[in-house]
């Protein structure tokens, strides 16, 4: 048979790496209906097998081998095999199903991939599946499948976001209300003290606008009384003398929930831009007449990081 496929779901198969060396699940549908439903007559080809993933999650393109070996390395897809599900065949692995009567669902016909190649290319956003099979009863399987493939659950080295920065950020503090407050806690991480400074900007309605602020650095237990001067690099240990670092995710609400050290600006009333500090250092300084000044120079998590830094000089709200 030649079939030339119109559609495709796939997912990474996490749960199946423990006992089989395979990781990703291609499966391929000639013609399916606005719900997905398989029309019948129709054809549907399963890929089971292991493939290689970006930074973002994305298919690596490459040749791709059936093989009975279930060690194999990557670029490969296991060749179909049959099981009793319940007392009755099921077909598993690399297999293709033919259902050729509408009026009797079960009428199927199966072949099972025991060798051939499938060729995976890319360009742009859309892929092209080439497949050249053979089946455990000799019959050969050709055809192919042009769009998008989009494998569900893929492992993401880093996450894009529509918020992330797309360059660096120098944040300012002259919005008609400005609150910067200093939130001592020794609770927050067992064995020491956090002081978490918050700034917060408003406009004449004392609504969010523009640069919001949180930096939390954790100290010795006995430094409780007031913050300390000192500098700070991020880390994620959270260790006596260093800045915790941050998250952000626009999941927690409309303004979005942050953890350790991070920012956020808002223009027109809503989020534009925010991360979380992956990397990068804070000073905070007491000055003699009693004010505080807090410069910082962090860096985002992305691929390529970007800077949020600034300086503030100003009287500091302890509590």
């Amino acid at each position: 048979m030649n079939t030339k496929m119109t559609s495709v779901y796939s997912w990474y198969l996490e749960e199946m790496n423990e006992d089989r060396n395979a990781n990703l699940n291609i499966t391929l549908y000639e013609n399916i209906d606005a719900d997905g439903w398989v029309v019948v007559p129709s054809s549907v080809l399963i890929f089971v097998g292991r493939g290689e993933f970006d930074d973002d999650g994305n298919l690596i393109p490459g040749t791709f081998t059936i093989t009975n070996d279930e060690e194999a390395s990557d670029y490969t897809f296991l060749a179909g095999g049959c099981i009793n599900f319940m007392n009755a065949p099921f077909p598993t692995s690399t297999n293709f199903c033919y259902y050729y009567d509408p009026e009797n669902s079960s009428a199927i016909q199966v072949g099972l991939a025991q060798s051939g190649t499938v060729e995976i290319e890319k360009n742009g956003d859309n892929y092209t599946l080439t497949y050249d099979l053979t089946t455990d009863k000799g019959k050969k399987l050709t055809g192919s499948y042009t769009g998008p493939i989009v494998v569900q659950d893929a492992p993401k080295v880093i996450e894009k976001n529509e918020w992330d920065l797309s360059e660096d950020h120098e944040l300012s503090f002259n919005a008609p209300n400005i609150n910067v407050q200093a939130f001592g806690s020794k609770y927050t991480i067992s064995g020491a003290y956090t002081w978490q400074f918050q700034f917060k900007q408003y406009n004449e309605n004392w609504q969010y606008v523009s640069d919001q602020l949180v930096i939390e650095v954790v100290c010795d237990l006995n430094e409780s009384e007031e913050p300390v001067s000192g500098v700070f690099q991020i880390s994620d240990s959270d260790e006596v003398g260093t800045a915790r670092k941050g998250t952000f995710n626009m999941s927690g609400g409309v303004d979005g929930f942050g953890t350790g050290t991070y920012f956020k600006y808002y223009e027109n009333g809503e989020v534009r831009w925010a991360a979380g500090a992956n990397g990068g250092e804070v000073e905070i300084t007491k000055n003699d007449d009693g004010t505080y000044t807090i410069t910082f120079d962090f860096l985002d998590g992305q691929a390529e990081p970007k800077h949020f830094k600034g300086t503030w000089t100003g009287e500091l709200e302890i509590f």
